[in-house]
């Protein structure tokens, strides 16, 4: 279905910037015609439901992104907490041995995000 000839520029269009000028070609052409049919509304429809999915999945990314950050800043300060132990006293053994559990609950945590991410 050809719309004014605007069909036939979509498979010359390759990359982000080629994207944008097709979006604002669309735009242009909807601003211009005010009677749309059955299909053109249905495919309208179908890209909005396409691009609120893609908001949704870049959302749940920044969550993640998010986690890692923090699992970072726990892990760099457990490092810390590690190579002290080898500069202390036997009484740190014990805050070491601690630190290695607080890295395995952190590990577990990764590997469940990673996990969830998978699927």
């Amino acid at each position: 279905m050809a719309m004014g000839g605007y069909e036939s520029l979509v498979p010359y269009l390759e990359g982000e910037e080629n994207l944008t000028a097709t979006v604002k070609h669309i735009v242009g052409a909807l601003g211009s015609n005010k009677n749309l049919t059955k299909d053109v509304k249905k495919i309208l429809a179908e890209l909005g439901s396409q691009l609120t999915s893609m908001a949704a999945i870049k959302d749940d990314d920044d969550m993640v992104e998010d986690g890692k950050i923090g699992i970072q800043y726990h892990l760099s300060i457990l490092e810390e907490k590690i190579t002290m132990v080898w500069d202390s006293c036997p009484d740190e053994a014990v805050k070491y041995r601690n630190a290695v559990h607080e890295v395995r609950n952190l590990t577990k945590r990764l590997e469940n995000q990673c996990s969830l991410n998978f699927y």
